[in-house]
């Protein structure tokens, strides 16, 4: 599989689960936004609503939207991340980081909430967000 790396050395989800995702409306009009700050913010408003309704689906039994939502939710946070790249204000980072915790605090209770065979692509992806957030976090200590 191929991955791609954002500017902060992150890589992402592989490419051909983003094509259905970035070709969505969602992410389509958080890259046509152009202030950097408002951009950064809107991406984790649509990662923390995706993280609501993957969580949703899953609950629903409902797996293929759910993890639609989660691949949503993996795409927001790069394009925060690259938002945040892009305005480089160390402030912005720490409240980007805060908000990138809250969402692994919720995607945890959202693995523990489904059954155990359903947990694989989240358990997965909160690998993932694990890794962004440990970077964020580095870079609101650097500054």
């Amino acid at each position: 599989m191929k991955f791609t790396v954002c500017a902060l050395g992150i890589a992402m989800l592989p490419l051909l689960v983003l094509a259905q995702v970035e070709a969505s409306p969602q992410i389509s009009a958080l890259r046509a936004e152009t202030s950097a700050k408002k951009r950064y913010q809107e991406a984790l408003s649509l990662a923390d609503d995706a993280l609501t309704e993957a969580r949703k689906a899953y609950l629903g039994g409902n797996l293929e939207e759910g993890k639609t939502q989660i691949d949503l939710m993996m795409s927001a946070v790069d394009e925060c991340v690259k938002a945040l790249a892009e305005a480089d204000k160390s402030g912005y980072y720490k409240k980007a980081e805060l908000k990138v915790s809250a969402l692994l605090r919720r995607l945890n209770g959202a693995i523990t909430d489904v059954t155990v065979n359903d947990r694989g692509y989240l358990a997965a992806t909160r690998t993932e967000l694990q890794g962004v957030h440990e970077r964020l976090l580095k870079r609101v200590m650097k500054k």
